[in-house]
């Protein structure tokens, strides 16, 4: 268990709450008692601003805890945020509810539970979030026009099919067929990676997360099976990608600010992950910049293809991407700490930025990866 993007740890606790029918929620009053878990959610010292919180659910487990029917199709239909007494502060916090698909199991009952924790969370906070089971309803289902992360098939963008994912401070293009990234236009409409199918620099080498060697890479969809979106709801997009020999597999998860990769599948040898476009939509030698986790700001000029920059993130490792003329930047952070050689050059002006997570002398050979990108409003440092 835990926070989308983060290292919260939430607690599960099962109880039985009575609820006022005079509250005047839809679907909470119809019954002056409901069965429901509690999870108790920690800041975990860390600062949080409207957060995620994913959590695995085991549905025939939370039913047996709660003395429900196992067999029943109960499921979590509403969450709440009370206090630590159990008083209801919010009684429609937004979540999605999603199974698990790939679980090797025609049976699973296992779930993903991601829910809202709205607001400014300090880092010592402690929230706690009630979550209700019955039959589906559209009652308790969240208004559309309440959703922040959509998703639709559009039939071609940069000359491949594409999902489009729209959330409050981005909207994603994803080749469906490469497997990887070919826009992410803010709020402003700046492509900060600019992919096109022709143009070498400056058009179809760009992309998110362009992985080689099974070539994760907009516009490269030789030897990959059709992407997938295993689920779509108000919080969270999952896409899922693999190539046709079913040797490399990596997952998406995309929130209302952030984007999660797993690369949940690899083959022999060793791989690397890259950022290669455009910082606040075009390359500007002069004023992009990037800056990594020990807080230290590079001006992007000087490191050019016959200059690379080589060296390794300190820990926690990050790293960010940014046009002087702008305040947004593009940040990536790595999950697993690890020892390989990162890269970082540049091809001039109108051309794009190039940072390779491992691609340095030691190549990344980790069975799995975890990678968060996101953009964000204010520079760091």
């Amino acid at each position: 268990m835990g926070a989308a993007g983060g290292r919260d740890e939430p607690t599960i606790a099962a109880c039985a709450k009575r609820v006022d029918g005079r509250n005047g929620d839809p679907v909470l009053s119809r019954t002056s008692h409901w069965r429901c878990i509690r999870l108790t959610v920690a800041a975990d010292g860390y600062e949080r601003h409207d957060k995620p919180v994913e959590v695995g659910l085991d549905l025939t487990r939370a039913r047996r805890q709660l003395g429900l029917d196992e067999a029943a199709n109960d499921v979590p239909i509403q969450i709440a945020e009370v206090t630590a007494a159990g008083a209801v502060e919010d009684p429609r916090v937004l979540f999605q509810f999603s199974m698990v698909k790939y679980s090797g199991s025609a049976t699973s009952t296992s779930g993903t539970l991601v829910f809202l924790m709205k607001g400014v969370t300090p880092a010592d906070g402690v929230r706690y979030f009630d979550v209700y089971f019955g039959s589906p309803s559209p009652e308790g289902a969240s208004a559309k026009s309440a959703w922040l992360v959509s998703a639709e098939n559009i039939r071609e963008y940069e000359g491949e099919p594409s999902f489009k994912i729209v959330t409050p401070t981005a909207t994603y293009f994803y080749h469906r067929r490469g497997s990887g990234f070919a826009s992410l236009v803010d709020r402003d409409g700046n492509d900060w990676i600019s992919y096109h199918p022709k143009g070498g620099f400056e058009g179809d080498y760009r992309g998110i997360p362009n992985i080689a060697p099974p070539d994760f890479h907009p516009g490269r969809g030789q030897g990959h099976r059709e992407s997938e979106i295993l689920s779509s709801g108000p919080l969270k997009v999952a896409i899922r990608s693999e190539t046709q020999d079913g040797r490399w597999g990596c997952a998406w998860e995309i929130y209302p600010n952030c984007a999660r990769m797993t690369l949940f599948k690899k083959g022999a040898g060793p791989y690397w992950i890259l950022y290669e476009g455009t910082p606040g939509g075009r390359f500007d030698a002069e004023s992009d910049y990037w800056v990594n986790s020990a807080g230290k700001r590079f001006p992007a000029a000087p490191y050019t293809q016959k200059n690379m920059w080589h060296g390794q993130l300190p820990d926690p490792q990050w790293v960010y991407f940014g046009d002087g003329k702008l305040k947004r930047v593009l940040y990536f952070a790595v999950h697993e700490p690890d020892a390989f050689i990162d890269e970082f050059w540049h091809r001039g002006s109108g051309g794009m930025t190039v940072f390779g997570l491992g691609r340095g002398p030691q190549k990344v050979r980790l069975a799995a990866h975890d990678n968060t990108a996101g953009s964000s409003d204010d520079r760091l440092c």
